[in-house]
């Protein structure tokens, strides 16, 4: 059996590629030729060099083959041109599917995200897959949504598809890093001296590429999966990052007001220096009071997913980070 992977070098990509070939698989990955191929190194993968907005790309890559994991998408908080997550996050997946008519498939494993789902504002509320994100808080989770959304156009035309959505994802393997990884990785280079009310979902890369596999054995066509682990707020999540550092949890924690001045301080900075600001004052107010916690109850119901523990999945990214050396030695 043939298995295409798309976005193969990236962090979830890679992981789902060496889960794959541990199982016997035989591995094809569409990368581009600009492609930092640090994940794929030693693996006895097929690479088919091109973009995934590029038709005749697709039709090298799906040539015989019987199963596709798509998990390729941009994932940049910092880009000047934000455009660049449509054409490869929307356009993309619709260069896809329109390849997927002209090679047929048995499955499909789409990688969505809980962006897609979306976040409330009361920490009491759990979402799982039954809720729909109506209020992107950024490009990304604008273009993971609409992207997902042509998935599901798809199923209705027959398309074998499954669909899975990571939460938070932390760990091995992330050699850009990813925003999430590099939020874990300042807290603990630097520490941060402020916190605000917010929480997150937070899961192990080697857990959501096992997610992955089970969605293709198990899955039911049409249906989509969070692949979930630990909800932890901001406060329990930094204190644990300070302990680890050893150093003080955040004495201060931001409001709408602070942030208001703060902002401003940065958008002006920013101004004048011709730069991206590190954050807007409307972001902010959007961040704060902001909560993603989800259920993989389903997941674990129907797949048999089984993530490990927050601890177990910080312990895994401290570990990683200090292979590259992004900290200093224990």
């Amino acid at each position: 059996m043939l298995t295409l992977v798309t976005g193969a070098n990236g962090h979830i990509g890679s992981r789902v590629v060496k889960q794959l070939l541990e199982k016997g698989r035989k591995v094809r990955a569409l990368v581009r030729k600009s492609s930092d191929l640090s994940g794929l190194k030693g693996l006895d993968v097929e690479l088919v060099y091109g973009d995934v907005l590029d038709a005749a790309a697709w039709d090298s890559a799906l040539e015989g083959v019987q199963r596709v994991f798509h998990t390729a998408a941009v994932f940049n908080t910092r880009l000047n041109d934000e455009s660049e997550m449509q054409r490869s996050n929307v356009d993309g997946t619709a260069q896809m599917l329109a390849a997927l008519q002209r090679h047929p498939v048995e499955r499909l494993v789409y990688t969505s995200s809980v962006a897609a789902i979306g976040y409330t504002r009361d920490p009491k509320v759990v979402l799982d897959e039954a809720t729909w994100n109506t209020d992107p808080i950024d490009v990304y989770t604008a273009t993971k949504t609409d992207s997902e959304k042509l998935v599901h156009e798809a199923v209705k035309q027959g398309l074998p598809a499954v669909i899975v959505n990571p939460c938070t994802v932390l760990g091995p393997g992330d050699y850009k890093p990813t925003p999430s990884n590099a939020f874990v990785l300042l807290a603990l280079q630097k520490g941060t001296p402020v916190t605000f009310n917010s929480g997150h979902t937070y899961v192990d890369v080697d857990d959501v590429a096992m997610g992955h596999l089970l969605a293709e054995e198990k899955g039911r066509r049409g249906e989509r999966y969070v692949l979930g682990g630990t909800q932890a707020s901001n406060d329990v999540l930094l204190a644990e990052l300070a302990r680890r550092r050893g150093g003080r949890p955040p004495l201060i924690k931001l409001g709408h007001a602070a942030v208001e001045v703060l902002g401003w301080g940065v958008e002006l900075k920013a101004k004048l220096l011709h730069q991206k600001p590190l954050f807007t004052r409307k972001k902010a107010h959007k961040l704060i009071d902001y909560y993603g916690y989800f259920s993989h109850a389903k997941a674990a119901t129907e797949l048999g997913y089984a993530p490990r523990p927050l601890d177990q999945v910080l312990d895994r990214a401290e570990a990683w980070y200090r292979e590259k050396g992004w900290l200093g030695s224990k």
